[in-house]
């Protein structure tokens, strides 16, 4: 305890009545807690002149100090006041505060230890103590410190929310639920404790809830920019776009400086078509926070669907650093470019991103064969057997990360480099692109083996379908549930034939049972295992009709007459404003025409393979 002297009184305020320390230490109190900075500091200083050791002026100064910015001088402030009275419990808490802001973690828990030492029972001590810790990510002490600050004081408000806070650093989403509705019994108007509450609502899936929780708290603090953003954010994983847009415009708005806002922005009104406001958007994120990956690669992608594949390549470069990419391998050789000559050298390119993606880039390859490149290729395992006999004289590897060792394949090599990134040096602009229908090649044995199997010796077309993307960021947006395609699965003369993998029995049977349509299936082919099957399989058709999945990419690299059925915005390599596809010649695209609407698509395809019939199957 600290007692405040009087001697000397009268002199503080020269002209006035008599006031004692005590007093003046009261007014400059009154006058800090309504944030009257400068009227509490100009009385501070009058006190310590007269009493150059008040501990209490000096540790009120330097709250002062470290609330308008200056947390160096508030340091020096607080330091003093403890010099002359060490057993200031307040003033040790106060320094460790300031000490946090200025990251110096050690010294910050060190006084929050010493304030304990002064009164084990100083709640704010214990409760500060957790933040350090929890900086540290010694979380399970920090919860410890939390919980010891709520047993004192069952109603602290900030340690439950601080007890949330590290819950959800551990993944403990229902113990961090918990601790912030008790947050907010105890305190219904915590702004924070309501968005902390939504983030850990999503964690969990629970995005109509959590958008309860942004709500309320936008209610309580309608500038509440990250309440809006992640407004934003549960609305989009909802489907509901416009209404992500409103919220993401409204953070931007409050915060104009606020580079994820505009990230997201630009996101949302791509999903809505609107491609130049999200390259703007795009634009404006990068310009706040240049070295911000997500509006580079969103960027990228964003040129390359109009065409402007070089420009794009390059920013598309920076998907490396987003969260969404795997570590990038390293290989013990340079990275190559189109300076390098490769006629009679070893060049590996290795494969990224799913199936699909590897079965696209690999469209790439001839070119260097053709370039009289050495060519080796890291691939996924699955796709060995179908590269090997595609594309002759490749060398093909399975996936380091999946068994093959990376020194192995790095010292033989004199050049490297990503499947994604061949597209800036090899299809710089659509002029780039070769006159090649195909350049996978099935197996023609068992390919032939299938169509007649199929066929049964009948006349029916077979059509090859698939209706689901089940490994993509954009599954929602990509795929159909069965029912929905009762138009086309009703056009008669044809025998439609199961390409979709996974799990489908459940689907199927369902949806038979419900139109007494069926859908043949072959159980011998599991497209998930044996890609080298799935490929025959789908070489076997007379036409595949599929939403964006692996499935398309195989036909269009087989050269299978393909229907796919996108999205309005679809990944980049469909582009956008044409029916046809550069990547594969034998590919006709039917886009949404409005997002997440799929009928009029589904019904155009229907129309469209009605009047195939009626042509007796020309395609």
């Amino acid at each position: 305890m600290i007692k405040n002297e009087t001697e000397q009184a009268s002199s503080l305020f020269p002209g006035q009545q008599s006031v004692t320390v005590q007093q003046a230490l009261a007014l400059a109190l009154q006058h800090f807690k309504v944030g009257e900075l400068s009227e509490a500091e100009s009385i501070c200083q009058q006190i310590v002149q007269s009493e150059p050791d008040q501990a209490i002026a000096l540790q009120m100064l330097g709250l002062i100090a470290y609330q308008v910015g200056n947390s160096e001088r508030a340091t020096e402030l607080i330091t003093k006041a403890l010099s002359s009275h060490p057993g200031f419990t307040e003033a040790h808490n106060n320094l460790g505060v300031v000490f946090m802001e200025l990251e110096r973690l050690d010294d910050a828990l060190a006084c929050f230890h010493k304030a304990l030492d002064c009164d084990p029972q100083y709640t704010s001590a214990h409760c500060n103590k957790g933040l350090v810790l929890q900086k540290l990510g010694r979380l399970d002490e920090a919860i410890a410190c939390f919980y010891k600050a709520t047993g004192l004081n069952p109603d602290y408000a900030d340690a439950h929310n601080n007890l949330g806070v590290a819950f959800m650093d551990l993944g403990r989403m229902d113990d961090a639920i918990a601790s912030f509705h008790k947050t907010i019994y105890i305190n219904p108007g915590d702004a924070q404790a309501h968005y902390n509450l939504g983030l850990a609502l999503v964690d969990t899936g629970r995005h109509e809830e959590a958008l309860i929780s942004y709500n309320n708290a936008i209610i309580i603090q309608p500038d509440y920019c990250e309440a809006h953003n992640d407004l934003g954010n549960a609305f989009k994983e909802l489907g509901r776009l416009y209404e992500a847009v409103d919220h993401y415009r409204k953070a931007a708005v409050i915060d104009p400086d606020f580079p994820e806002a505009h990230n997201n922005l630009g996101a949302a009104l791509l999903e809505t078509g609107r491609l130049d406001d999200a390259i703007a958007c795009f634009i404006r994120a990068i310009d706040l926070k240049p070295d911000y990956a997500n509006p580079h690669h969103s960027l990228g992608t964003c040129l390359m669907s109009r065409g402007e594949l070089c420009k794009g390549a390059v920013e598309y470069e920076w998907r490396w650093q987003t969260d969404s990419m795997p570590m990038k391998p390293e290989f013990n050789a340079p990275l190559w470019d189109d300076k390098e000559v490769v006629n009679g050298r070893r060049l590996l390119v290795w494969g990224e991103q799913g199936i699909g993606d590897e079965v696209l880039f690999s469209s790439m390859f001839p070119d260097h064969q053709e370039a009289g490149a050495e060519l080796m290729v890291e691939c996924d395992a699955r796709l060995v057997p179908l590269f090997e006999r595609s594309f002759p004289g490749v060398k093909c590897f399975p996936r380091a990360r999946e068994g093959q060792s990376v020194e192995k394949i790095g010292q033989s090599i004199d050049f490297q480099i990503s499947s994604g990134s061949q597209v800036q040096w090899l299809r710089p602009d659509m002029a780039s692109f070769p006159k090649r229908r195909s350049y996978l090649v099935a197996d023609q044995g068992y390919r032939d083996r299938l169509r007649n199997q199929y066929k049964q010796g009948g006349g029916d077309i077979l059509v090859g379908i698939a209706w689901e993307s089940r490994l993509s960021t954009m599954q929602m947006q990509k795929s159909m549930s069965l029912d929905d395609w009762r138009p086309i699965l009703g056009v008669p003369q044809i025998r439609f034939i199961n390409l979709q993998y996974g799990d489908t029995v459940e689907q199927r049977e369902i949806f038979q049972a419900q139109t007494g349509l069926s859908i043949f299936h072959d159980p011998a082919i599991d497209p998930l295992k044996d890609i080298d099957g799935a490929a025959a399989q789908i070489a076997a058709m007379d036409l595949v009709i599929s939403s964006s999945n692996v499935t398309v990419h195989i036909a269009g690299g087989l050269g299978i007459p393909t229907w796919a059925m996108i999205p309005l915005t679809p990944i980049w390599y469909w582009m956008v404003d044409r029916e046809d596809s550069p990547w594969y010649p034998s590919v006709r695209l039917f886009r949404q025409t409005g997002p997440g609407q799929w009928g009029d698509v589904i019904q155009r395809v229907g129309n469209e393979l009605s009047g195939l019939v009626h042509n007796h199957g020309q395609l």
